[in-house]
């Protein structure tokens, strides 16, 4: 994140990581017979993966930077900073901050999706060991054992850990959360980035079935949009933990053994660890298999930490 290009932010003038902040470009909504000449709208840009990127019909090109901030983005428009690329131009304060939400929703599951495509095309003999399969999933009770691996320096570090748990129920909104294991750091200490996705994803606006990713829904499906998303994750996630274990698993299997030998690995939980293997920094000493677990889930934690960065948390922790 601290290495992406840097930036300057229109409302604050600091110089920052574009990662750590987000884009608005100038668009031209559409023009109507009746209607008078098109508008220049300020619309958030950049934000999908290049994959999945729906650019904005009519866009200018033009366009500013911001702290990734839902306080600092409702700002910009309710002051007006932004009309320094156009005297015309107009940012909506009441719906600009849902949408950027929601893109920055998109781009957390485009990218734990594309990570699962990258893993599952990793060649069979990169698997060697469980060290080897960069996500865990595990239950609050199993993660003191791989916290504990974490701080005895092994082959791995817990780059994050990600709480897919859904929301309570209204019936039940009064009880208390249940709290991660108390040995992992306090939230003073950020050693390593904890985050729970049903909250944020809560208040997404944007329809689950806009994405290109499982399972689909029908149109009245009354499954909570959150649900879904929590869903679509974990699917993508399920998955790969699945198939790189039983690849694992065939490279163990000795003469005697058969394919019944092959069990399915266990399902439980509700929290993935993301580990990086403990590298040097100097990338030409490692090769592509090295290189590829270490970068393996770079991507997804970025986008998990723009998600936090918004939230305003993030800052906090700066």
């Amino acid at each position: 994140m601290l290495s992406s290009p840097l930036r300057r932010c229109i409302l604050t003038q600091k110089v920052l990581p574009s990662d750590m902040m987000v884009r608005f470009e100038l668009t031209r909504s559409p023009a109507t017979a009746s209607g008078p000449a098109p508008r220049l709208v300020c619309q958030p840009a950049k934000m999908m993966h290049s994959r999945f990127e729906d650019r904005s019909q009519g866009t200018t090109g033009k366009g500013m930077w911001v702290a990734c901030w839902r306080s600092a983005v409702e700002r910009l428009a309710n002051k007006g900073a932004y009309k320094r690329l156009h005297a015309s131009a107009a940012m909506d304060p009441k719906t600009i901050g849902i949408k950027t939400h929601s893109h920055l929703v998109r781009r957390v599951v485009q990218e734990a999706e594309l990570m699962a495509g990258r893993m599952k095309g990793w060649q069979g003999a990169w698997i060697e060991n469980e060290d080897d399969i960069p996500v865990r999933r595990t239950t609050r009770e199993g993660l003191e054992e791989l916290w504990q691996a974490h701080l005895a320096g092994t082959t791995r570090r817990i780059a994050a850990i990600l709480d897919l748990s859904p929301l309570p129920s209204p019936s039940n909104a009064s009880a208390p959360s249940t709290k991660v294991a108390a040995f992992l750091p306090t939230l003073t200490d950020r050693r390593i980035p904890y985050f729970r996705l049903a909250p944020f994803f809560d208040s997404v606006v944007v329809h689950p079935n806009s994405l290109p990713i499982w399972p689909r829904y029908a149109d009245d499906d009354p499954t909570p949009a959150a649900d879904r998303f929590l869903a679509n994750v974990r699917a993508n996630l399920d998955g790969v933990v699945s198939l790189l274990q039983r690849r694992l698993a065939r490279r163990r299997v000795g003469p005697g053994s058969t394919v019944a030998t092959l069990a399915e690995p266990r399902g439980e939980g509700d929290l993935y660890v993301l580990f990086a293997p403990l590298i040097d920094l100097d990338p030409s000493r490692y090769d592509e298999a090295e290189q590829a677990k270490a970068e393996a889930v770079v991507p997804l934690v970025v986008a998990l930490m723009r998600m936090r960065l918004w939230t305003g948390e993030g800052w906090a922790a700066e």
